[in-house]
């Protein structure tokens, strides 16, 4: 059986890349929870979706997600793009963006949300998206950013403007289905009360 046989939407949790590949640590979880996807998991994912089917990443998996349907993505937030970005545990603001996308119809002008070594990214040029082997014709749609000025509302970051007028959630046409990259855990503990909402858009609306 298919992926589609018994599900129309895939959400895939907060985790590294690296867990969802690979799996956990044996004995951190009971063991029928503690393998990972392996290849054909993944394989499994991308055709699920280029059928038809909607797979909605938050947080750490989004890179994953990002990196399987080659996205032509540079998460600002790691490596040399960062600088001296960091941002443990702090409250950011979003700006909704695709007005005329029932998605996001309806949210205010800002809406805040946690950032917890979450993911904040710019579209490759191009030339850029060619040279890393990414698909530069991607369909994105962008529907919320970071706002581009005093996106921090409360707690502490250091170099904050790193991540100002960057994607925070966005969709991917891939065949016939979606995915949705949320680079935020709207579902963060307490948080949830504050951003779930954005998950339920993502999981239910076109």
């Amino acid at each position: 059986r298919g992926l589609a046989d018994w599900l129309d939407v895939l959400v895939l949790p907060g985790v590294s890349g690296g867990q969802l590949d690979g799996g956990r640590n044996p004995g951190s979880v009971p063991a029928q929870m503690a393998r990972g996807l392996d290849p054909e998991g993944a394989v499994a994912i991308e055709e699920f979706v280029r059928a038809g089917g909607k797979l909605v990443a938050v947080g750490r998996s989004s890179s994953w997600a990002a990196d399987l349907f080659r996205l032509p993505l540079l998460d600002v937030t790691r490596g040399e793009a960062a600088g001296g970005f960091s941002c443990p545990g702090s409250v950011v603001r979003c700006i909704p963006e695709a007005p005329g996308t029932v998605t996001t119809a309806g949210l205010p002008a800002s809406v805040p949300v946690f950032f917890s070594s979450s993911s904040a990214w710019k579209r490759l040029e191009e030339e850029a998206a060619r040279e890393a082997h990414l698909d530069p014709d991607a369909d994105l749609t962008v529907l919320a950013r970071y706002a581009p000025r005093r996106a921090l509302l409360s707690g502490w970051a250091a170099e904050p403007e790193r991540i100002e007028g960057q994607i925070a959630w966005l969709s991917a046409r891939h065949g016939e289905g979606s995915v949705h990259l949320m680079g935020i855990r709207p579902q963060y503990r307490s948080w949830s009360q504050g951003a779930f909402h954005l998950l339920v858009r993502a999981l239910f609306l076109p």
